[in-house]
């Protein structure tokens, strides 16, 4: 159970999943009466509150997929990740966007095909310190070695994972006194204000973090790429329950893949929070080509 609850928080982005196909003892046609969604509060991924409440990415994948399946009724569930994993574990119907994609798939999930990319994750920290983590770990970082320089703190929200760096920072794992765990609501600025406040040095997470923290706190946050992941793009899924309903609701998410990648609306909350990368829809077609 540790293992599903802390795959699921590949989400946040943040978040997908390149899970294996949906096996054959499940049908096609099996019925989906309602597509539950789980989501957490996490801005830029989910936000609940602001002046750009209910624009996160993820609220944009999810929008995005109602309007391409309009016969699927939806609702929305709050849940933090952690519980959100041990329902999932107890076969409950439920959905989770914006999880990370790998090969292999996630334990108790079936996974949609991607449905959009991120930049790589990079280190976020003070423009302060940026200059004196760059000088010393080189620029893109290399991040081993500063996981290995141990006076400097590392934070990042409960239950977070972070893809194919998930195995080298957890080589790192051993010595908790430079790890800072934040729980609760809007984890990932809070953290942001903790780098502010000199209570942890740095986070790992994606660019549009610092959008969302100018946008809404003023704040003007440094991002660092990260050289073991540099140009390496983090591809997005939905990852539904590994029961009958989830392999049905998969399949139907699949089949609306196209009209979900081409919706003008989602595409526009993509090119707001992704504007560092000028070229993220240009790429984005090249990864996700239709018809």
């Amino acid at each position: 159970m540790r293992k599903l609850i802390l795959n699921l928080s590949a989400l946040l982005l943040i978040c997908a999943v390149n899970a294996p196909p949906a096996s054959a003892d499940h049908p096609p046609n099996a019925d989906v009466q309602q597509l539950v969604w789980a989501v957490n509060t996490a801005p830029p991924f989910h936000i609940v509150d602001g002046p750009l409440v209910g624009q996160g990415i993820c609220d944009a994948l999810i929008a995005a997929t109602e309007r391409a399946l309009p016969d699927v009724p939806a609702r929305t569930l709050n849940r933090p990740i952690t519980r959100a994993g041990v329902e999932i574990g107890r076969s409950e119907n439920m959905c989770v966007p914006c999880l990370i994609y790998t090969e292999k798939g996630l334990p108790g999930t079936y996974m949609t095909q991607p449905t959009h990319w991120y930049p790589p994750h990079g280190i976020i920290t003070t423009h302060e310190l940026a200059a004196e983590l760059t000088a010393k770990f080189g620029n893109p970082i290399q991040l081993e070695a500063l996981l290995q320089e141990n006076q400097y703190r590392f934070g990042y929200p409960d239950g977070r994972a972070y893809g194919i760096l998930q195995p080298l920072i957890d080589s790192f794992a051993s010595d908790d006194s430079y790890r800072v765990v934040r729980t609760g609501e809007n984890a990932t600025t809070a953290i942001l204000a903790m780098i502010r406040a000199g209570r942890v040095h740095y986070t790992i997470d994606y660019s549009p973090l610092t959008t969302y923290d100018q946008f809404t706190a003023g704040s003007n946050m440094a991002f660092i790429e990260i050289a073991e992941t540099q140009s390496k793009p983090v591809l997005g899924a939905i990852g539904c329950t590994r029961n009958e309903w989830g392999h049905a609701m998969v399949e139907r998410i699949n089949n609306a893949l196209p009209h979900i990648q081409s919706d003008l609306e989602f595409r526009r909350q993509l090119l707001f929070w992704f504007s560092a990368h000028p070229n993220y829809l240009d790429t984005f077609d090249q990864l996700f080509p239709r018809e």
